[in-house]
């Protein structure tokens, strides 16, 4: 099944001179009796990822919501 997962995060400056809020791809997911499974996840490794703000994970399947996780991070 054609799944797409977007994840909108805080402004991130990059090195490189760009930025990002977020970012979305689609996962070929399968269907086994009656049910679809995915485990996603974000490491923050770069010093520049360490950003104050609102999360949201978003899956949807035909642009509409299956299932919707935010949440908020904080500096030390």
């Amino acid at each position: 099944l054609p799944v797409e997962l977007v994840v909108t995060h805080p402004k991130m400056d990059k090195p490189d001179g760009s930025s990002s809020t977020g970012y979305r791809y689609t996962l070929g997911l399968t269907l086994d009796q009656g049910v679809v499974e995915d485990q996603t996840g974000y490491r923050m490794n770069e010093k520049y990822e360490m950003v104050e703000g609102d999360w949201v994970f978003e899956y949807l399947f035909m642009n509409k919501p299956l299932m919707v996780q935010r949440f908020t991070t904080y500096k030390p």
